[in-house]
């Protein structure tokens, strides 16, 4: 419990809180989702209708949200989404990457429960989920526990 007496819920966590790490044999796929909103969005750039994100915000869920929103984030008092930088996208295997350029955290001032999935909004509060997607590794945050990600640690990705 980082800044509680004990140590960081660290980045580990959100090694592949990508998408699509590999896929084992027999295994499933593991990508982000799109929102409607996004899947409008593309198919509206598809039309030639433009579409841009001025800063992606990365939000965290203890109940999971669906392609039409919803879900439900931590709510402290003290929560709030964490702005996100990616890297220009590279090919890995059959996966567009983009990993993250600048570290970020998230304090948790009470107990949140059990964090299981993640989303890249397009506002701090309210505003559009974009993309969404599972945890790896479902965290149970504490009073005290600080989820840390560091630069080159989260890795966005879509196949």
């Amino acid at each position: 419990r980082h800044g509680g007496g004990g140590s960081p819920v660290c980045a580990g966590q959100y090694r592949h809180i990508s998408g699509c790490p590999p896929v084992p044999a027999g295994g499933k796929e593991e990508c982000l989702m799109m929102s409607n909103y996004m899947r409008t969005a593309v198919l509206n750039a598809l039309r030639g209708t433009s579409f841009s994100v001025s800063q992606l915000y990365l939000g965290l869920f203890i109940q999971p949200p669906t392609a039409a929103g919803g879900g439900v984030e931590p709510n402290d008092g003290y929560y709030e989404r964490q702005a996100v930088s990616l890297g220009t996208p590279r090919t890995e295997g059959d996966a567009q990457v983009a990993k993250n350029s600048g570290s970020f955290s998230f304090p948790a001032f009470s107990s949140w429960g059990k964090v299981t999935h993640f989303g890249f909004f397009d506002a701090k509060t309210g505003g559009n989920l974009l993309l969404f997607g599972e945890l790896n590794t479902a965290v149970t945050v504490h009073k005290g526990d600080v989820l840390m990600n560091y630069s080159g640690m989260l890795e966005a990705a879509m196949r």
